[in-house]
């Protein structure tokens, strides 16, 4: 990072793997500073997160332990389901009252069929290569549901959802702890 009033060797300018962020103002040149902290920073939570998940699955731990630790983290309510969207088992999720559609899902085991129609819907609208997240946003929900895809290989085995309750789900943070327990989960399944 450098202020653009700075000389810079035009060796450094020609190399494709250098990047220099040239700014002219300090305000600029803070703000850019503490971007690349947050990024750091975000980046070292997520490998500390994903070195926990492997000492769980080292240790033989169930998949319940995983959705603790990762409801821990996310602080919103996380449900893994199977392929047919009927729920295994969920984690925070405690009754919840205001969005009709996970009521359902924790009375009745599976998501309602208007939920299901969206699903088949929105998967037959998808890039094919789009296998990690996939967000879903309906007006029939109260909430945002993120879902994440476990995946073994090429196989779809259920799906990881967290549902936005307890915190909006807006940082950068939340869906890198998202992906990661979606491949993790995958171990443990």
């Amino acid at each position: 990072i450098l202020f653009k009033d700075q000389e810079v060797n035009p060796v450094l300018l020609e190399r494709h793997r250098t990047n220099i962020i040239l700014t002219n103002l300090e305000e600029g040149y803070r703000r850019a500073i503490k971007d690349m902290h947050h990024i750091f920073d975000t980046q070292v939570q997520v490998s500390n997160f994903a070195s926990e998940l492997l000492i769980l699955v080292q240790d033989g731990a169930k998949t319940e332990k995983m959705l603790e630790l990762g409801y821990s983290i996310l602080g919103n309510p996380l449900f893994i389901l199977d392929t047919s969207l009927c729920l295994l088992h969920s984690e925070g999720a405690e009754p919840v009252e205001e969005d009709p559609v996970i009521e359902h899902l924790l009375s009745e085991g599976y998501m309602p069929e208007q939920f299901l129609e969206e699903v088949l819907k929105e998967e037959n609208n998808a890039p094919s290569d789009y296998k990690t997240l996939i967000i879903w946003e309906k007006d029939f929900l109260k909430n945002r549901l993120i879902a994440g895809r476990i995946m073994r290989g090429n196989q779809l085995i259920g799906f990881l959802k967290m549902f936005e309750r307890n915190r909006p789900i807006t940082d950068v943070f939340d869906i890198e702890i998202f992906k990661v327990l979606c491949q993790y989960v995958a171990l443990s399944m």
